[in-house]
């Protein structure tokens, strides 16, 4: 676009450089003139991005970019000056240099003489601008394509099911040292009272605690089990899967589906019958189509040493607990916290309260329960989902920003080439006036243009995204990377916003007075 630009300006200024070049200019000062023209709009440009990128770079965050790595290490500082005003002084000698040379070595008697019989730019800077304009048309293509399916990508990320309801969940986590909780009754203790203080707040529905929390990245159990009344093909692997210590109020806490039978309740507690509730997916792997009610998990290998058998009492649905754009992975194993280790680290909490007064709720009920202990990692459910799915929203929000920016060269770009066209061809259409032609021909004239750049752009950016979509395939999620609906989108867009560049172009083409432009020429 900037090379189309400076390269219009520089052929409009033909006439002058031949009449500086008939004064005895040398063409070496005419390029050095139209060099430093360039450079001084280049850095006069690139000071004004550096004010914009100011505010840009607090804005990353408004627009969920925070969850980038190093996003808070972002900022404006004396290298990014420097390099920005750099690449501006580069961009304004390179893009600079080709149409200051293109315009100054035209012979100073063709050019004055162009001047009053046709005053237009030869056929090959009009080429040449066409050429720029084609190839900015085709990259905006191309980024409006990759945006439009990320959009539609995130949609159907953001509307899987996590297998739980996130809303209105408020989750915490505390660290109990192993020196001063070091046995399961201490530990129970203390998650008792914690349980008790917040049950006792307005707003609070539920209270919940367990081992594991779904969507925080590398914090999961897993473990073989066993069965008694599990037979195994010989050869097979022992069973793996995902093991929870969860206490009595986390089904609620967080949502789950009960399919069938039942969930924990105050007897399954230490000395009680050794229960434990499995998902759908431990069902459909081992039992399939079976009623798992009364069967029998042991936690470990059955080896010596292990834990007792214990009975399936209930089977919810599965959760999602790495991601939204992963499968349902293994199968998961509940036991009651008051049946196994004791170990927990994360209080889930239900409430109908605001979140900074559920949150102040939980820091007073830990406190209350033990001083020496905090509580931190204190976020919404729906955060902690947020906060997975942020490595695919920041390249759809900066491939957004990317192609909206494209877009709008792209038809400055259009607009550019047309406003100058239609300068160039004023006697052109003075003369068709003059011959009969009607507002309308002038304007299909023009519009014809036009229409075979937007054309030939579209063609040749959708040609470079196909060739890409590979790539652009592995950023995606339940969405194809060729998408036809989706991929009309982008030449839609485009077409419509090089319409809009057309009308003042076509406007001041078909309002001409044909006397003036013949008398001006």
């Amino acid at each position: 676009n900037v090379a189309s630009l400076l390269l219009a300006r520089a052929m409009a200024r033909e006439q002058e450089l031949a009449l500086r070049s008939a004064l005895g200019a040398d063409r070496g000062k005419l390029i050095r003139l139209l060099l430093t023209e360039s450079v001084v709009l280049f850095v006069a440009g690139g000071t004004l991005g550096m004010l914009v990128a100011s505010w840009g770079v607090n804005a990353l965050r408004s627009f969920g970019l925070s969850g980038l790595p190093r996003a808070f290490d972002v900022r404006l500082d004396g290298t990014m000056l420097g390099l920005t005003l750099l690449c501006a002084l580069g961009a304004g000698l390179l893009f600079g240099l080709l149409p200051a040379v293109s315009a100054s070595r035209g012979d100073a008697a063709g050019a004055l003489k162009e001047a009053g019989a046709r005053g237009s730019a030869g056929r090959r800077t009009q080429r040449l601008r066409s050429v720029l304009v084609v190839t900015e048309i085709a990259l905006a293509v191309m980024l409006l394509s990759t945006a439009a399916l990320l959009i539609k990508s995130f949609g159907r990320l953001e509307a899987q099911n996590p297998g739980f309801d996130p809303d209105h969940v408020v989750t915490a986590r505390v660290d109990l040292p192993d020196r001063k909780y070091d046995s399961p009754q201490k530990k129970t203790a203390f998650h008792d009272a914690v349980v008790a203080a917040l049950e006792r707040q307005p707003g609070v529905i539920a209270v919940g605690a367990t081992d594991v929390l779904p969507f925080i990245p590398g914090n999961f159990n897993q473990g073989s089990y066993s069965s008694p009344d599990l037979v195994l093909p010989p050869g097979s692997p022992q069973p793996h899967g995902r093991i929870h210590d969860v206490d009595i109020g986390y089904r609620r806490a967080l949502g789950l589906t009960l399919l069938r039978g039942r969930w924990f309740n105050d007897t399954d507690r230490l000395g009680g019958r050794n229960v434990c509730v499995v998902d759908q997916l431990l069902v459909d792997h081992d039992w399939p189509g079976q009623d798992v009610i009364g069967k029998r998990i042991v936690r470990g290998t059955g080896g010596p040493g292990t834990a007792p058998a214990a009975t399936i009492v209930g089977v919810v649905a599965p959760i999602r607990t790495e991601g939204l754009d992963q499968p349902l992975g293994k199968e998961t194993i509940y036991f009651p916290l008051d049946q196994g280790r004791g170990d927990f680290s994360t209080f889930v909490i239900r409430t109908s309260r605001p979140t900074a007064s559920a949150a102040a709720a939980i820091r007073a009920a830990v406190r209350e329960a033990d001083p020496d202990l905090s509580v931190f990692d204190l976020k919404t459910m729906n955060e902690r989902m947020d906060d997975i799915v942020q490595p695919r929203r920041a390249p759809m929000v900066l491939l957004s920003l990317f192609g909206a920016l494209a877009l709008l060269l792209a038809a400055l770009g259009v607009y550019g080439v047309l406003a100058f066209s239609v300068t160039q061809r004023r006697v052109e259409f003075g003369i068709r006036f003059a011959l009969g032609a009607t507002g309308r021909d002038i304007a299909g004239l023009v519009l014809t243009q036009a229409a075979q750049l937007v054309v030939i752009g579209i063609v040749a950016g959708l040609a470079g995204y196909l060739a890409l979509s590979r790539v652009v395939g592995q950023l995606l999620f339940d969405v194809s990377a060729v998408d036809p609906a989706m991929l009309l989108v982008a030449p839609a867009v485009l077409a419509l916003a090089a319409f809009l560049a057309t009308l003042l172009p076509v406007r001041r083409a078909t309002q001409s007075d044909p006397m003036i432009a013949l008398k001006a020429e």
